[in-house]
């Protein structure tokens, strides 16, 4: 199952809850695991950057498998494409990272993840 946890500057008047469902939709489709296993997370946070206030993002995705380089270079232009579309926030300061986790690192009320 994907996480996605998206943190953006604080900025009036965005859809959060289209953003979450489009960054949804991309990784449920690139990574061919079907939207209805991805989890998104949404929130406002302060950012500085290069030692100034800025209207920044950060994307961090987990996983387990589908974590991989084509996969995320179409997750990332995508994601960032929805990002730059509902917010005013540059282009250039949108990055994503991503982790992949072994099924033993990953559990939820039934225990750790099974094969």
């Amino acid at each position: 199952m994907p996480f996605i946890k998206i943190m953006l500057s604080a900025a009036a008047n965005i859809n959060k809850q289209q953003i979450m469902k489009e960054i949804s939709r991309i990784t449920g489709e690139e990574t061919g695991k079907g939207e209805s296993k991805v989890m998104v997370a949404i929130t406002e946070s302060d950012f500085i950057m290069r030692g100034e206030e800025a209207e920044c993002a950060f994307i961090d995705i987990r996983g387990i498998g589908k974590i991989e380089r084509d996969i995320n270079d179409e997750i990332s232009r995508k994601a960032a494409a929805v990002i730059a579309e509902f917010t005013s926030i540059p282009a250039e300061n949108i990055y994503l990272n991503f982790t992949d986790f072994s099924r033993d690192n990953w559990g939820n009320r039934n225990g750790v993840s099974s094969k």
